[in-house]
């Protein structure tokens, strides 16, 4: 019979190992903030083009074209595509809506 340990019951090492493990989640975390924030500037570099050559915020082709790239990353990368769509279907909802500001 298994039983479960709680947090208090860990061995000093296995949690010295399970930090190691977060502590890497966390440079992933920041990686993935940092990406987001420069795509950000980017996109306030296309509102700025777009308004100036009086454009339409939003691109229905470049979005088809971007979701089924990105689906093609996530099963490169063994990720569920659905996840990953979903993920960047809010991406560009909140681009869009730094584009209407």
């Amino acid at each position: 019979m298994k039983i479960a340990l709680t947090d208090k019951q860990v061995s000093a090492e296995t949690q010295n190992e399970l930090d190691k493990l977060r502590q890497g989640i966390n440079k992933i975390d920041e990686q993935i903030v940092k990406n987001i924030a420069e795509r950000f500037n980017i996109v306030q570099q296309i509102k700025q083009y777009k308004q100036q050559h009086s454009l339409s915020v939003q691109d229905v082709n470049r979005e088809e074209q971007l979701l089924l790239r990105v689906a093609a990353l996530a099963q490169q990368y063994q990720l569920p595509v659905e996840f990953v769509a979903h993920l960047f279907d809010v991406i560009m909802q909140q681009s869009r809506q730094q584009q209407k500001q």
